[in-house]
């Protein structure tokens, strides 16, 4: 009797030791890498402009990071409403104002051009870009402030015949002479590795 208790015992052992094994082998590790937005490598040249030497290396958990993160991870989910042809190149520049114009703040600290600029990506007048987006709602939301700068540049880019005007008059309230692009735009084109000679909506 005590041989077969035993018996029981050790085979209970066996498939426990079993379990254990196929769980341990099977499951996620905790510490493996997460596959990092490729928009992040954007960020690098643009340390120098936040006070950071480029040669730094911050680690994920630094707060710039985390914040450079998930503000790319807002610019893929905003871009993705658009079609698909246009999404590669809309991507990058949407995170690159978001960057240069508001850190990716949702409500950027400073003087917001003494108030009338609103949200991630410094927006005059977002009301009339997407009705209902006051500033209050923009400085709040930053994917408001995403869609409301994606729509506008959309907008100007349109009208002006090509990203790079239309993205100079984003700056500037108004189309410049054919050709022309501000040197500012320009940086930031090549920053997001992007053609500022290319129509408002690339393969349309």
């Amino acid at each position: 009797m005590e041989l077969k208790l035993c018996l029981l015992r050790l085979q209970k052992l066996a498939i426990f030791a079993t379990l254990f094994f196929v769980f341990l082998f099977s499951a996620p590790h905790a510490s493996a890498e997460q596959p990092k937005n490729p928009l992040i490598h954007i960020l690098i040249p643009t340390l120098e402009t936040m006070g950071l030497p480029q040669s730094v290396k911050l680690p994920d958990t630094h707060p710039l990071m985390v914040r450079a993160a998930s503000c790319a991870n807002d610019v893929v989910e905003i871009t993705n409403l658009l079609p698909e042809y246009s999404r590669t190149t809309w991507k990058p520049i949407l995170y690159v104002f978001a960057l240069k114009e508001g850190n990716c703040y949702a409500n950027p600290p400073g003087s917001n051009d003494d108030g009338a600029a609103c949200g991630v990506c410094q927006a005059h007048d977002p009301h009339k870009v997407i009705p209902g987006a006051t500033c209050e709602k923009v400085r709040a939301d930053r994917k408001l402030g995403l869609r409301v700068g994606l729509a506008l540049m959309l907008q100007w880019s349109k009208e002006c015949g090509s990203i790079g005007a239309g993205l100079s008059a984003y700056a500037t309230g108004s189309c410049p002479k054919k050709g022309w692009t501000l040197n500012l735009v320009k940086e930031r084109l090549k920053l997001a590795g992007i053609d500022g000679s290319l129509p408002w909506h690339p393969g349309a």
